[in-house]
């Protein structure tokens, strides 16, 4: 279990999905969760056409919008998720190839200690 304002949560999840459904060309979305020492996380994977070498570093950049500009976004989903995730302590990072599909990753801490051997 995430320590986590349940408000920020949606607006990570929805923005993703949003996301996803927008870039994914028809493919399908994959949601699951992650448990991993102190951190639980989301994972939303699309099966979509992924996104280029040239466009991964700049996904966070607020305004920023890969691929096809008619899509309709404004370039503030990531942006927007990004800033969540990290005020409430996490992480969030994309993987992607072209034509493989996309996988963002978000961690949150448990708020539980860790144990070291």
């Amino acid at each position: 279990m995430a320590l986590a304002d349940p408000e920020a949560l949606t607006t990570i999840a929805t923005n993703l999905q949003h996301n996803a459904e927008r870039h994914r060309g028809g493919a399908a979305i994959h949601w699951s969760t992650v448990a991993e020492d102190a951190l639980v996380g989301l994972r939303c994977h699309d099966e979509g056409p992924g996104i280029s070498p040239e466009d991964l570093p700049h996904l966070f950049e607020r305004f920023y919008r890969a691929g096809d500009a008619e899509d309709g976004g404004f370039g503030l989903g990531l942006p927007i998720a990004r800033d969540a995730v990290q005020a409430l302590g996490g992480t969030i990072e994309v993987l992607s190839r072209s034509g493989e599909g996309t996988t963002v990753r978000v961690s949150l801490p448990t708020g539980r200690p860790v144990e070291v051997a």
